[in-house]
């Protein structure tokens, strides 16, 4: 409600130095920079309340936020895409193979070293928790969780990830 009464006082102000300004030559005359300060003033009140709604409505009170979620994939372990086998709470995913590979002077490859990179965006934002990141049929590479707020966690794999079922649970 603030926002509104904050929106009219620049209406007012506005309008009142405006019309000021145009005043017919039996009116009083004010200092013209009294009437481009009212204007100014005026003008800021009215953004200001503009800001102050247009946020309102960007960021609903009460905005719900989910207890879970979950993905499952099957991952191949080569350069397949995983396959995605259940999940919950999830709009996209997205898993990503980096090369890194090393050369000699010869220009002959010497090295290779691959990193995976899981990225996940909530459908629902999920209440910050714990995300768990395990397999129930392979061993996992080290993985760190770079990323993870309620719309969306990053998570990357040391090493290429065995053919196993991975899951990512978000809970509390």
């Amino acid at each position: 409600m603030l926002d509104r009464g904050i929106g009219i006082l620049g209406i007012a102000l506005a309008l009142i130095f405006g019309v000021w300004s145009l005043a017919p030559e039996g009116w009083p005359k004010m200092p013209v920079w009294a009437i481009q300060s009212g204007l100014a003033v005026g003008l800021l009140l009215i953004g200001l309340a503009a800001g102050l709604i247009i946020a309102d409505k960007r960021n609903p009170q009460g905005q719900l936020f989910a207890d879970t979620a979950e993905l499952q994939l099957h991952i191949y372990g080569d350069e397949r895409t995983p396959n995605r086998l259940s999940f919950s709470n999830i709009w996209r995913w997205y898993f990503m193979q980096t090369a890194f590979v090393s050369m000699n002077e010869k220009g002959v490859e010497v090295g290779r070293k691959t990193v995976q990179t899981l990225f996940i965006t909530f459908d629902t934002p999920v209440k910050i928790g714990t995300l768990e990141v395990s397999s129930p049929d392979a061993r996992l590479p080290i993985n760190e969780v770079k990323d993870f707020n309620p719309r969306s966690a990053v998570i990357v794999f040391s090493e290429n990830v065995p053919p196993c079922t991975l899951i990512i649970k978000v809970h509390q």
